[in-house]
């Protein structure tokens, strides 16, 4: 390796881990936050409650942390930004998680279970991406 940064056509470290889970991220954020748009401006919409609100606003922050993981996969200074949003995401699912195991109507499926741990990829690869990239040489 150069002393004055990568090769030409030398990878950056962690950068394709952050543009890959900020892309996927992005993605099921945009969906999710279509359907509660949906949710919302049906005609039963008398039935939404506080969760619906959260769960837009969380949809909203996971789009945000999509797009600024794919725009600054590359900076290193910014590697640090995509680190505490998915840090915040992890904590959201484990949020999530509790919730879901607490709730009154929760029937020990097993489906529920395993969708709320494979929510916790992106947000981890996310994290580990920017860890990287953070310490990343150049």
């Amino acid at each position: 390796m150069s002393p004055y940064g990568p090769y030409p056509g030398q990878p950056l470290q962690g950068k394709t881990m952050i543009r890959v889970a900020g892309i996927i991220l992005t993605i099921f954020a945009a969906i999710s936050v279509i359907y509660d748009i949906i949710i919302l401006a049906s005609p039963l919409s008398y039935f939404i409650d506080t969760m619906n609100y959260i769960s837009m606003f969380m949809g909203l922050v996971m789009l945000a942390a999509g797009i600024i993981a794919t725009a600054f996969a590359p900076k290193k200074d910014k590697a640090m930004l995509v680190m505490i949003f998915g840090i915040v995401l992890i904590f959201w699912q484990l949020i999530s998680l509790i919730v879901t195991l607490t709730s009154p109507m929760y029937l020990f499926g097993g489906v529920q279970i395993i969708l709320k741990l494979l929510g916790f990829v992106l947000p981890i690869l996310l994290t580990i991406g920017g860890f990287k990239r953070k310490n990343a040489p150049f």
